[in-house]
């Protein structure tokens, strides 16, 4: 189950890498900042369509430039730094500006954004990193750690 979730500047998500119906095949950033300070998410179960996504949208998500692909399988999270987000869902048309407290996307998305509303925080498996760091280690590719983009 893949997470892609923000609140109060601050987007995470989890690490696992996926690949089909091959399981878990290692861990990955899904989070990143853009030049622009924009906060971008994104998981597919596609190696490699994840990370043209957000390349994708970088480059200004012109529908008419976007990559070339057979039924891709992506979900996009981008939060710009006024707070204004963009969700792009299997196809590389953006849905927004959307507004709001919290913003989640992935299989896990709507348990997430039910939980961020509650007042939940994300909670660390034991032996993981206090804080995300691009050296950070996970013991497990099951479902690897959270990995957070902060301002």
């Amino acid at each position: 189950m893949t997470v892609i979730a923000y609140k109060d500047g601050v987007m995470a998500a989890d690490s696992r890498a996926y690949s089909g119906g091959t399981g878990a095949i290692g861990r990955k950033w899904k989070v990143r900042r853009a030049p622009d300070g924009t906060l971008i998410g994104c998981s597919s179960n596609q190696p490699g369509v994840s990370e043209a996504a957000m390349a994708w949208y970088i480059d200004g998500a012109d529908p008419e430039k976007a990559p070339k692909l057979n039924e891709p399988s992506f979900s996009l999270l981008a939060v710009r730094p006024d707070g204004r987000a963009f969700i792009a869902d299997d196809r590389f048309l953006l849905s927004g500006p959307l507004e709001g407290e919290v913003f989640a996307t992935g299989s896990g998305g709507y348990a997430a954004h039910g939980a961020m509303l509650a007042g939940r925080r994300p909670k660390r498996r034991r032996g993981s990193p206090a804080r995300s760091t691009p050296g950070a280690r996970s013991r497990s590719t099951r479902c690897g750690t959270i990995r957070r983009a902060d301002p």
